[in-house]
């Protein structure tokens, strides 16, 4: 996708979501649809950062991301205090930090994967090496001990 596209696309999902958040927020009591919307919010918001800070150097791209990008900071700020003042205080901020906690949880989870695949890799090349060495002396010593009768 290019980046133009993939920064509009996270545009509109994060848009659609707020507007979606705003208008229902009083009468929908599914909490996965409201989770949904702000997966949509948040999703959407992770897609525009990624093509914010892309090569584009012309005024007319910057300025224009700058100003999609304080749009969208107004918008989910004012999100942000709807659901404050519909679930209590500080509970948008709760939502965030237990998204931030799971995604280090998620990221740790794989480097400890990442390092442990990484020493069973150079295990098994230590076996390896081991036993061509082994066979090694062993055929060394077999030949000399061949030619040695």
């Amino acid at each position: 996708m290019e980046p133009i596209s993939t920064a509009l696309t996270g545009l509109a999902l994060a848009r659609s979501g707020i507007a979606f958040i705003k208008e229902n927020i009083n009468s929908v009591q599914d909490a996965a649809q409201i989770g949904q919307q702000l997966a949509s919010v948040f999703q959407g918001f992770d897609e525009f950062n990624k093509e914010r800070y892309s090569q584009k150097t012309g005024f007319k791209d910057v300025a224009s991301e700058m100003i999609e990008y304080k749009n969208l900071q107004n918008s989910l700020y004012d999100l942000k205090v709807q659901i404050n003042m519909t679930y209590g205080h500080g509970f948008y901020e709760s939502i965030v930090a237990e998204r931030k906690k799971r995604i280090e949880e998620r990221d740790e989870k794989i480097r400890k994967a990442r390092i442990k695949r990484r020493r069973e890799i150079e295990e098994a090349q230590d076996i390896l090496i081991k036993i061509f060495v082994t066979a090694g002396i062993i055929g060394i010593a077999g030949v000399m001990l061949f030619l040695s009768i």
